[in-house]
């Protein structure tokens, strides 16, 4: 049995449709059971955020939705002929989600946005469970909600292992196809759809390998692996070709895009081969993820967030900035779900770096300055340089204007607005 996951750039068109189902097909030469995790396709997560946005500031939303119906339904007349059974499962899928838009906004923007962005793997998985079908390829379409159990912590929902665990394989063992789900979602004890954070689809797959002990697990990209640096920032990149469990959890947690965080956890504990496959050339040999030790775990290499928040934070009393005030700094910013991706402190003053969340900014801030005295910089870049070059660490210390910066043995780290990074940092690490 294998588990292989195809993510939105994947899947973002008929083409791509197509391209899955002949790369599954391979695939069943090998192994005939298998287990396909799908995100939405392209970037309708995105598109339903915007509708979720549209709704709750009370602006008109349906020519948004619209466009995600159109969308979804272009591809499908692409794919299918005009009567097939997949328009009416799709009418279903839309009429449901335009009943959560159209109820009158009393609900908690995190329950709702779970129940709003859920769709998108909803719909994307009844198209290709239907495509794969038409091509002869049998396919059992699995509600991921009733397998994945999780907490109520919506948006960043926490998995309970021991029920999804049981609860897997208590579906999987009874099907003798192909099983195609959902990646991104679960649900909570009330039944309530959960989304396990952005790109979590990673990590469902992580959890059926988990709890059906696959001894590997396929992650198709629309890039040949995991490089050293973003294909979509830098010119000069190299692909890792190998990386151990250790290199590749302090990556996702410094941000590099290609690995959701939480995914490795599962795979280390019982020794799981992560491999990051390129989906337009299957047979390239991508990257692989594993208990490699010595030179696998000093490889240099570039990470980028975007879009991140720089906090400074002064006690109201002018008191220390002692482990009380940080303590409670790290309690506020928890409840409104804020990531703390860099700190820095003195004796009054703590200054963080966090993610960007604007629907949960207003309370956050209102929050702190019931506390302290608060200062902040949005559009900020935060640059990790992973086991770095001196020469480079050098160059950007004299010429880039940062907020913040940091440096140990392995990684040095430097905060600046977003000009800064274009016009100084890239040209020193393009070198």
């Amino acid at each position: 049995m294998q588990v292989h996951k195809f993510g939105g750039a994947s899947v973002k068109d008929a083409d791509g449709v197509k391209n899955l189902a002949k790369i599954v097909k391979q695939q069943q030469k090998e192994d005939k059971k298998l287990i396909v995790v799908v995100s939405a396709m392209g970037k309708t997560t995105n598109a339903l955020e915007k509708l979720l946005s549209l709704k709750i500031q009370r602006l008109d939303w349906l020519s948004s939705f619209e466009e995600v119906v159109i969308f979804h339904q272009q591809i499908c007349e692409t794919l299918f002929v005009n009567n097939h059974l997949v328009f009416k499962s799709l009418n279903t899928h839309f009429n449901n989600l335009k009943e959560w838009l159209e109820i009158e906004q009393t609900l908690k923007y995190d329950y709702y946005y779970d129940q709003v962005v859920s769709y998108g793997e909803m719909i994307s998985t009844t198209i290709i469970a239907a495509y794969l079908n038409s091509q002869n390829i049998n396919s059992q379409w699995v509600d991921a909600r009733k397998l994945i159990a999780t907490d109520n912590s919506y948006r960043s929902a926490n998995v309970d292992f021991d029920k999804t665990t049981k609860a897997i394989n208590e579906t999987v063992e009874k099907i003798n196809k192909l099983v195609l789900t959902q990646g991104f979602i679960g649900s909570d004890k009330q039944g309530h759809t959960t989304t396990l954070g952005r790109e979590g689809s990673d990590y469902t797959a992580a959890l059926f390998a988990y709890a059906l002990n696959i001894k590997e697990v396929s992650i198709w990209k629309d890039v040949d692996g995991i490089y050293n640096a973003d294909p979509k920032i830098f010119n000069n990149i190299k692909l890792i070709d190998k990386l151990s469990y250790k290199e590749a959890v302090e990556l996702a947690f410094y941000g590099a895009s290609i690995i959701h965080p939480k995914t490795i956890q599962p795979l280390k504990e019982k020794n799981i081969e992560l491999k990051i496959r390129s989906f337009y050339s299957p047979k390239k040999p991508g990257s692989t993820v594993n208990e490699y030790q010595s030179d696998y775990s000093k490889q240099s290499t570039i990470i980028v967030k975007k879009d991140q928040l720089l906090l400074s934070l002064i006690p109201l009393d002018f008191s220390f900035m002692d482990a009380a005030n940080m303590g409670l700094v790290f309690e506020i910013l928890s409840k409104h779900h804020h990531q703390i991706n860099l700190i820095q402190n003195s004796a009054i003053s703590f200054s963080l770096c966090i993610d960007e969340n604007p629907k949960h900014f207003e309370e956050l801030k209102k929050n702190l300055q019931e506390h302290f005295i608060l200062r902040y910089n949005t559009k900020q870049v935060l640059l990790t340089l992973r086991h770095y070059q001196s020469k480079q660490v050098d160059q950007i210390y004299a010429k880039a204007k940062f907020n913040l910066e940091q440096r140990s043995r392995s990684n040095y780290q430097v905060l600046v607005n977003e000009k800064e990074f274009n016009e100084i940092i890239i040209p020193i690490l393009e070198k």
